[in-house]
């Protein structure tokens, strides 16, 4: 493990204490920490789902990423897809982006660009950036919507106007 790679991972558990990720569980997120620490990737993954289980969107969202990309947890996307899931319907925008990129793509769910749509709507109506670059794709695209270059233009610059480099360069 790097140390630039555990320096992060401890940002962002620090950052999910002080929003309230952890409500009344500090020790017990410590503890996630320092198995982290010790590479003890099996305690960490158990960690989450623990926070997980009991509902914890960002818990929720951080086992899909573990999943998603197979950082300390195997790659499954249908594991990504289920823990995104579950943020996603408690309004957590980053995953619901994420989910509609899993639909997008197909992965571990059926390819399905009107899901994609919806997913990534949610997520750009609460301010997502990076959703609303993507929304703007599949409208430029004509990816399972009716190709509508207005609407690509619209999405684009709310995700430019607020520092997206991508939609920037669109």
């Amino acid at each position: 493990m790097t140390s630039a790679r555990s320096f992060c991972i401890k940002i962002l558990l620090t950052l999910l204490a002080a929003f309230g990720g952890f409500p009344a569980m500090a020790q017990s997120q410590n503890d996630v920490v320092e198995q982290h620490d010790a590479d003890d990737y099996s305690a960490v993954l158990e960690g989450w789902k623990k926070f997980a289980e009991q509902g914890n969107p960002a818990a929720q969202f951080r086992l899909g990423e573990m999943y998603r990309w197979g950082v300390d947890a195997p790659q499954d996307y249908e594991e990504a897809a289920r823990w995104f899931r579950l943020a996603a319907e408690q309004g957590d925008s980053t995953a619901q982006y994420n989910l509609g990129l899993l639909y997008r793509d197909g992965q571990g769910v059926p390819q399905d660009y009107a899901e994609a749509k919806r997913l990534l709507r949610l997520a750009a109506e609460q301010g997502n950036s990076i959703a609303q670059y993507n929304l703007g794709l599949l409208y430029r695209d004509g990816q399972g919507v009716p190709q509508d270059y207005a609407e690509a233009k619209r999405l684009l610059r709310l995700a430019a106007e607020q520092g997206n480099s991508f939609a920037q360069t669109e």
